[in-house]
């Protein structure tokens, strides 16, 4: 469970870095310093980015909530979800992880469209990394979403944890697939249909510094339904008011000892 804690954790940090540095990479605006003020080089700024937090950055819990669903216009509705949990509070991270999946027919009788002559291409999508959201479409009158929420909370919500299943579920039925599972680098839910599209979404990582999430759906034919839904929970040490100060003065006084006086 440790490599797959890592990989999980990781691809995390990669979003909320991105997210971190895209506030970063705003435009600046060229102004004057104040008399007796002097300007610190990028490198000096580098090294203390990210040091002044409101509260301890211990995580105490982590937890992935990852649910796809596609109605097919023959009445066929294919779904499958994840459940994460990894909590930290006991020292040594446990990880519990539930895989549901399911292919049932809700009785519409529609009929798939002919997709031979229609083509979509998402190789590229395999190969980028933080957060990518994807939809290709071909067909007509489908109706495609991919939605995700990431929750900074200072107490583990209730019910988190509990059992773990196995680390992978899949169901197939007329050429239809929906899989869901927990690997070395992460976890993913793929539901699929030849000649119609193909939907996922993965959280990864690796030891190389490199991961990704991703929401794609690609869809070949016509009247289809198609939701991705992510939700990932972070929860971090609450310090008391007391508590906080001592640690802010002393990672200041840390920083400080860094710089050079004019």
């Amino acid at each position: 469970m440790r490599t797959r804690t890592k990989g999980l954790i990781l691809a995390t940090a990669l979003l909320c870095a991105g997210c971190l540095g895209g506030v970063a990479g705003a435009a600046e605006v060229d102004r004057p310093l104040a008399r007796g003020l002097l300007e610190l080089p990028e490198t000096t700024l580098g090294d203390m980015r990210g040091r002044y937090l409101a509260g301890s950055n211990t995580v105490l819990y982590f937890g992935v909530q990852m649910l796809s669903s596609w109605q097919m216009p023959d009445g066929r509705l294919l779904s499958g979800s994840a459940l994460v949990n990894i909590d930290f509070r006991s020292g040594s991270p446990v990880v519990s992880f539930t895989p549901t999946v399911s292919i049932v027919n809700t009785g519409s009788g529609g009929t798939l469209a002919d997709t031979h002559a229609r083509t979509i291409d998402s190789s590229g999508v395999a190969n980028a990394s933080g957060l990518v959201q994807n939809i290709q479409v071909t067909g007509d009158h489908n109706r495609v979403g991919n939605t995700l929420r990431l929750d900074v909370l200072g107490t583990v919500p209730s019910g988190a944890g509990g059992g773990s299943g196995p680390d992978s579920a899949q169901t197939t039925s007329d050429g239809a697939s929906a899989r869901v599972a927990l690997t070395s680098d992460g976890i993913g839910v793929t539901l699929a249909l030849a000649d119609q599209g193909l939907v996922r979404q993965l959280i990864r990582g690796n030891g190389a510094g490199m991961g990704s999430v991703l929401q794609s759906a690609a869809v070949l034919g016509d009247n289809h339904l198609i939701t991705n839904q992510l939700q990932m929970t972070l929860v971090l040490q609450r310090l008391d008011p007391a508590s906080l100060l001592r640690q802010s003065v002393a990672q200041s006084l840390s920083q400080m000892r860094g710089l050079d006086h004019p």
